[in-house]
């Protein structure tokens, strides 16, 4: 077990050098968040997990606790960890945790996304209905296998052009993005409407 997290360590502190975290804010949040998964999942201390990644990030770069990533990817492991991991059984049952955890991630973040950027996508929720699974069972393997077969790239690339393209049509719908904005004047009410 000791080989295996050193290994793991050794490769994603690598990774992070060969990618200069300073310049990629989510590459560092990424390599500590998998730093602190293996180190605590190694010591059997799963419920600590986030704090000590939101430590790391912090430590590395302090001026990430004012970029609006931090706390929602933060935001969004958290949900996802309260919302539960129970083993589902049958394609039904998944279906439905997995619609659940989309569900508990809209609903908790909503509140963060006005804060961070003063609106609420109404179409988010079937965007990463579509989205989540083509890039973490397409794209994401066959980018990896690209490194063995160098025309998986180009699928990879090309399915990812075509998903970008889709994700550009629930946008321009009427109605896709409520935006709020606090009233003139410090008045702690918001004002909120939809944008066509």
């Amino acid at each position: 077990m000791r080989e295996l997290v050193v290994t793991g360590l050794a490769w994603l502190l690598g990774l992070a050098l060969l990618h200069r975290c300073e310049r990629l804010p989510s590459g560092a949040e990424c390599a500590a968040l998998a730093v602190a998964a293996v180190l605590l999942l190694a010591l059997h201390r799963r419920h600590w997990l986030l704090l000590a990644a939101a430590v790391m990030v912090t430590a590395v770069d302090p001026g990430s606790l004012m970029q609006p990533g931090f706390w929602l990817s933060f935001g969004a492991v958290g949900l996802l960890m309260a919302a539960g991991n129970e083993p589902a059984e049958g394609w039904r049952v998944r279906l439905m945790a997995a619609l659940l955890t989309q569900l508990v991630a809209a609903v908790g973040l909503a509140p963060l996304s006005l804060i961070c950027f003063g609106q609420l996508s109404a179409v988010g929720l079937l965007a990463n209905l579509v989205a989540i699974p083509m890039i973490s069972f397409v794209i994401t393997p066959l980018a990896l296998l690209g490194g063995l077969a160098a025309p998986l790239w180009s699928l990879a690339a090309l399915l990812t052009q075509g998903l970008m393209a889709w994700l550009q049509l629930p946008v321009a719908w009427p109605g896709a993005v409520c935006g709020c904005l606090p009233r003139r004047g410090g008045s702690r009410r918001w004002r909120c409407r939809a944008r066509c």
